[in-house]
Formats: C-alpha cells, sequence, structure tokens
C-alpha cells in the first residue's frame, strides 16, 4: 500500500494480519521490494512503514538485508508496545492521527530532515552519504506536546523527557529547541528569545552541536560555544536564538540571564550517564575495554558497540568481572567528584542512579558501590516483569532476557539489603506517589511537581 498527496508519494505500507505481522512486512521489505524502483528509491518516500494491527516499525532508506527498521509504537506499560484499543486496531493511530493530512504537513515542515552522515568502511576510509531523519513516535509526540503545553501557558514550565539509550535523545532536543525558538503566543509574540541547551558530556557535546546545527534551516540561528564564557556571555546578550554549550559554563548562564528580567529563555538540560562519557571514543576506558574484549567491541566509528559487548559479558560471568574491575573504579572516581561539587553547590539531597550497586558491594568490586550513603533505595519489579519488559523494550527473545536479568543478583536478595523499596510493579502513577513520599521524608518538603 502507498499514500500519496496530490500525487506525491508519502509512505509505503506493508500491512499483516494474523497468523502474520510485522516481522513478515520487515521480511518483505528486505527480500522482495527492490530499492531501485523509482517508488522504493532513498528520498522518494518519507518512510516505509512495517506493521500488523498491534505493532509498527519504519525506516527511511530500503536496502535488502541492510534495512534497519525502527519501532513506531506509542509505548504501553513501559514497554514498547501499543495500548490495546476497545474500539478498533491497536495501531489506528497511524491513519487517525499520524497519516492525517495536518499531521503530513507539520512532519514535512518541522520534522523530516536531510542531513550529512560518516560512513567509515572495514579500511578506515571515510565517506559522505545523505541520511533522511524521521521522527519515531515517543519523539514527535514529545516534542508536540512540550510545545503545545508551553505554547499555551509561557515561560516558566519545567519539563521532564525521559530517554533509554539509543533512542534518539539528541534529535529529540533538536527538534525541541527549533521549535521553541520559533514558537509564538496568541498575540503573536515570541514565547521564548532563547533557548539554551547545556549537556554535562564536554566529549559529547560536539555531537549534540553537530545535530541542532544540522537541522536548521537557515544560517546563524544556531550559536556553538566552543571557545570560552565571554563567547556564551556574548551569545547571550546579543539574542542568539539557539544556544548550545556545557554545564561548565553554567555560572555564565545563571549570572547573565538573570540580568536581564525583560528576556525569556527555555533551558533544556541533557544530563547523560557518566559511564557513557567515560566510554566515549578515544578515552582510556574505552581503550582498555577494547584491549580486554578485542576490537569487535568497537563500531566502524571508533565507539563502543553496546549489544557486542552485551552478547559478551551476559553470557560470561568471568567476563562480567573482568568489566567491572575496568569500569567500576573509573565510575566510582567521577561520581565522588560529582558528589563534592554538588556539596559545595549546597544540595540539600543528592541521588546517585548505580544499576549494580548490589552486585559490587558482594563483589568488593569497590567505585560507586563503595561510596558512603545514608539511605540505599531499591526500585523493586518481580522477575516475570523484568523479563517481559526486557523484551518489550530491546526486542530481545525470551531466553535473552531470562539470562539478562539472572546475571545480576536475585531481585528478592536486594529488596532484603535496600533500605527503602519502591514497588515499580504497578502503574507509574504508583511509583511516582512511592518517590513523592521519599523524597518528603528524606528532606522534609513536598516533592515538586
Amino acid at each position: 500500500m502507498a499514500l500519496f498527496l496530490n500525487g506525491i508519494p508519502l509512505f509505503t505500507v506493508e500491512l499483516k494480519v494474523s497468523p502474520a505481522n510485522y516481522k513478515n512486512a520487515v521480511v518483505q521489505y528486505q527480500d522482495d521490494r527492490d530499492p531501485q524502483e523509482p517508488l522504493l528509491a532513498f528520498k522518494r518516500c518519507l518512510a516505509h512503514f512495517a506493521m500488523d494491527t498491534d505493532l509498527v516499525y519504519m525506516t527511511t532508506r530500503l536496502d535488502r538485508k541492510k534495512t534497519k527498521f525502527l519501532p513506531f509504537n506509542r509505548g504501553y506499560e513501559q514497554g514498547a508496545r501499543n495500548p490495546p484499543s476497545k474500539t478498533g486496531f491497536a495501531v489506528r493511530y497511524m491513519w487517525e492521527d499520524v497519516w492525517t493530512k495536518d499531521s503530513v504537513l507539520e512532519l514535512v515542515r518541522q520534522f523530516v530532515h536531510v542531513v550529512p552522515e560518516t560512513k567509515t568502511d572495514a579500511k578506515g576510509r571515510r565517506t559522505k552519504v545523505a541520511k533522511m531523519i524521521f521522527p519515531r513516535y515517543h519523539q514527535r509526540d514529545a516534542v508536540r506536546r512540550l510545545v503545545a503545553d508551553a505554547r499555551e501557558k509561557g515561560a516558566g514550565q519545567r519539563y521532564l523527557v525521559q530517554h533509554s539509550a539509543g533512542s534518539g535523545k539528541s534529535n529529540t532536543i533538536a527538534w525541541l529547541a527549533h521549535r521553541l525558538s520559533s514558537l509564538h503566543d496568541g498575540n503573536d509574540e515570541p514565547v521564548f528569545h532563547t533557548v539554551i541547551i547545556i549537556t554535562d558530556r564536554r566529549i559529547l557535546d560536539r555531537q549534540l552541536q553537530s545535530t541542532v546545527k544540522e537541522f536548521q534551516q537557515r544560517p546563524g540561528v544556531v550559536e556553538n560555544i566552543d571557545r570560552h564564557s565571554r563567547q556564551l556571555a556574548d551569545a547571550i546578550r546579543d539574542g542568539k536564538k539557539i544556544i548550545v554549550t556545557t554545564l561548565q559554563k553554567f555560572p555564565v548562564i545563571d549570572r547573565d540571564v538573570r540580568a536581564m528580567a525583560d528576556r525569556r529563555f527555555a533551558v533544556v538540560i541533557d544530563a547523560d550517564a557518566i559511564v557513557h562519557e567515560l566510554q566515549a571514543p578515544r578515552t582510556p576506558m574505552l581503550d582498555e575495554i577494547a584491549a580486554e574484549f578485542g576490537s569487535d567491541v568497537i563500531d566502524a566509528g571508533g565507539a563502543l558497540d553496546r549489544a557486542a559487548l552485551g552478547a559478551i559479558v551476559f553470557r560470561d560471568s568471568g567476563a562480567r568481572a573482568r568489566l567491572g574491575k575496568i569500569v567500576h573504579p573509573k565510575v566510582g572516581i567521577a561520581m565522588a567528584e560529582r558528589m563534592a561539587r554538588a556539596q559545595r553547590d549546597g544540595a540539600t539531597l543528592i541521588v546517585l542512579d548505580i544499576p549494580l550497586l548490589f552486585e559490587g558491594r558482594k563483589a568488593r568490586t569497590g567505585g560507586a558501590s563503595a561510596l558512603p550513603f545514608d539511605v540505599t533505595v531499591l526500585v523493586y519489579a518481580p522477575e516475570s516483569a523484568q523479563i517481559e519488559r526486557q523484551i518489550s523494550r530491546d526486542g530481545c527473545d525470551r531466553e535473552e532476557a531470562l539470562r539478562r536479568v539472572r546475571s545480576q543478583l536475585p531481585i528478592e536478595d536486594k529488596k532484603a539489603m535496600a533500605d527503602v523499596v519502591i514497588d515499580n510493579s504497578g502503574t507509574p502513577e504508583e511509583t511516582e506517589r512511592q518517590v513523592r513520599a521519599l523524597f518528603a521524608r528524606l528532606t522534609g518538603k513536598d516533592a515538586p511537581s
């Protein structure tokens, strides 16, 4: 099936019904659809959808067996599925929302971009190719909802957008920044005079700067702060529409923004995990990992191939231990530095998110697990729920999900070792109530809305 607008092709669709499913549609695209055909050629259509009555996957480039499809689902019960529909199919949002005229025009005008991408072959040779950026459902949904709320309520609101690793956080930030920078209220006044994007990742800051700049429709909209604090101060005072900088320059932002009471600013903070910064290309930790596990865990661009490394360590407890000896001490040092900085800044509550805290304590690996804590909190879900969420989130089979879950201490053992247990087996609202109660208990204050 294909969707056209005034004779211009927009989307192709392989729709399967039981007993077939979206996987059959993926295979059909890869095996039976010739990407040399004009309709299926790159940039001829915006996207190609492989779907059944429950799930949707999409791609912007057909390339036979190399074609990569990404989920385009709404999410349900903290997983990558779609909520069931009482009045129709779970994928009805595609024709009731995504493929409607207004949505298509918004996609073309605000979301879809063709950007250059550097490819590195096995011999290290680099070539530039075109890449079409099309939002996944969660990216489009987050940007639209935040923009709509900001248009209605104006400046001064706070929002949290939670992204898992590899789900397109940089693109979401870029789309949001550009939309907010041109957003006007009902009186045609700008909602924000300047959008400031702050990242705490010095190494990956260049990647985010590049992404945001690639999305600009005209030159001069984005100002990358890559020299010194005076450059940042000048950009703020000159009213640049979008500014990308690092957390280390935040004192300049705080000082200058406070001095301009007549101006409105939107601040987007990208606080990624410390370990990702430490494992960035050309860092000592990544070199150690490559030396220990081989070059196969490094992708063609020089970055860590987390899937390849995971395939090794989740199958071999000895490999996990060797990885822990490389990672844990350095992460512990970095976390201790962040704690000290937060204490100097007068923080009343410091929370460290440590996935393998109890495992580290039992194995005495040091690092973050050896840091002093007043309270240890376990976010709990029974093993059955962990497995289902792993399958839904990562798309792995049940055997692989079970292997990953059981590579850690049993959740019931962790439960006995924690000072506080937050039960995450229910709804997000139930979990939030427990977190708010704990915040109030630890600080003597109500949690912020």
